[in-house]
């Protein structure tokens, strides 16, 4: 087996947005670097660039780099997308495991269940520990995670009404509205309707849950609050990402880039759950 370079984690994220990942190995005072950056925005990848130093820099994730002396590396850890672009990411994990060096594993992970955050947003991640350390255990759902509620995140409530400005949003809210109302639901609870939806999907408001933060959803008032009567704001869209609304604000970065950045920024509380799992496993203290 090749002499180890050293003991940090080696990171490859997928559609990185604002570096999770990074964040939370930096927050933890872990050593890590990045082997790979995937991220469409341009702003976002020349600020990823800036603060990570990847070897390996893509805007499509589907493109991977193949990375060179994996073997020598002690851990390494990728998140990539559940879709089509989750493909790269399993042929990178097949060849990681092929070469007989690492104890390999896989999972896909829900911020709602492991992160105990009020949304449903899934990720596969693939982590690789060298076998003369061990094997990775992955962490189990929190307690009462089921009885998480998006109430206890959110701000203060609106007096007035908040609408959508466009015909097709106010269309949506309506439709939504309709729903709830015709299934016997109170608007005094918590029910988040997506103005931003086909109409296929815009009927179907969720109870106590934010719905998928995505990019067009990050960076504009997409989701409506029955109970606060307005829209999801900037800084909750942050706090449901586990992020702390008080440090992310990126000079380069408008509230919309923002807000648009959110969506691929992994929820925090999941990738640090990681990071303190692979601590325990390398003893690092």
């Amino acid at each position: 087996m090749p002499k180890r370079k050293n003991t940090c984690i080696v990171l490859a994220e997928d559609c990185a947005g604002l570096g999770p990942l990074h964040e939370s190995c930096k927050l933890a005072n872990v050593n890590a670097r990045y082997l790979y950056v995937s991220e469409s925005d341009p702003k976002l990848l020349q600020r990823l660039v800036k603060i990570c130093k990847p070897k390996f820099v893509s805007k499509d994730a589907t493109k991977s780099q193949k990375a060179k002396g994996e073997s020598a590396y002690t851990c390494l850890v990728l998140d990539a997308l559940v879709n089509l672009t989750a493909v790269w990411a399993r042929n990178w994990a097949i060849r990681l495991k092929s070469n007989g060096y690492y104890n390999v594993s896989w999972k896909v992970l829900d911020s709602r269940q492991i992160g105990g955050l009020p949304q449903r947003r899934q990720r596969l991640w693939i982590i690789g520990v060298r076998k003369d350390v061990g094997k990775f255990k992955w962490p189990k759902p929190l307690r009462g995670w089921r009885d998480i509620k998006l109430s206890n995140f959110l701000g203060r409530k609106n007096l007035d009404y908040e609408f959508p400005t466009s015909r097709s949003g106010k269309k949506r809210l309506v439709a939504g509205i309709e729903t709830l109302v015709q299934d016997g639901h109170s608007l005094d609870d918590t029910w988040v309707i997506d103005t931003g939806a086909s109409e296929q999907f815009s009927g179907h408001p969720a109870h106590e849950l934010c719905p998928c933060l995505t990019r067009t959803r990050g960076g504009c008032p997409s989701f409506w609050i029955t109970s606060h009567k307005r829209f999801l704001n900037l800084r909750e869209k942050a706090i449901v990402m586990g992020w702390d609304p008080s440090t992310l604000m990126p000079e380069s970065l408008s509230s919309c880039e923002l807000g648009q950045a959110l969506r691929n920024a992994w929820p925090l509380t999941v990738s640090a759950r990681l990071v303190g799992q692979l601590k325990r496993l390398f003893k690092w203290n």
